[in-house]
């Protein structure tokens, strides 16, 4: 049977990807509630004040690309604990040692592409949010092609490339996405976290 904070949080989660589906620019009550549901998860945390400033200009209608991150963290965030619970979960249930927790890879360094690419690419993702999954219409989509194809020209942005790639191939042939289910969110998320 799963644990009770685990089906807590899948249904929070879908309440906060209904935010993404119907658009920062168009949320209803109840989505501003779940953004403020949001904000009471982190209070006490690293992302309290930043979140606090995101939620609150989003309200005012004041849409930066900054705010979309500080979402999409607090959204990795809470994926990431589901993760790390049902971890320790099957670990307790096959009797098996946890996992030493200071394995983290050592950082790369890798280049960064330049500031006009990083910036229509955070600008795009954001524009995704502000209009909504439910609202993207094909022209959205293509928008980003001529920075996407700049993107491919430098190998060692491969990873955050395909990332990209996938989640405008996954928008071309199903907007305006109607089913919250079916929204990219996870990878528009993946992407921020980037």
């Amino acid at each position: 049977m799963m644990d009770a904070s685990i089906t807590e949080t899948d249904r929070f989660l879908a309440e906060l990807d209904a935010c993404w589906l119907a658009g920062f620019a168009q949320l209803t009550t109840e989505h501003r509630q779940t953004l403020a549901k949001l904000q009471h998860i982190f209070s006490g945390t690293p992302l309290t004040q930043p979140l606090e400033n995101a939620v609150d200009q989003i309200r005012r209608g004041v849409y930066q690309p900054e705010h979309f991150r500080v979402l999409a963290a607090a959204r990795a965030s809470l994926q990431g604990a589901q993760y790390a619970h049902l971890r320790r979960a099957a670990e307790a249930l096959v009797k098996r040692a946890a996992a030493p927790t200071d394995s983290s890879p050592t950082p790369q360094a890798v280049p960064t592409p330049p500031m006009p690419l990083l910036n229509g690419t955070a600008q795009w993702l954001a524009d995704i949010a502000i209009t909504g999954f439910s609202r993207l219409d094909p022209r959205d989509v293509s928008a980003f092609d001529a920075t996407l194809l700049q993107l491919r020209s430098s190998p060692h942005l491969l990873p955050i490339t395909s990332v990209l790639s996938g989640l405008s191939q996954a928008l071309i042939g199903a907007v305006p996405v109607v089913d919250p289910a079916s929204a990219p969110v996870f990878r528009w998320v993946d992407l921020w976290s980037r």
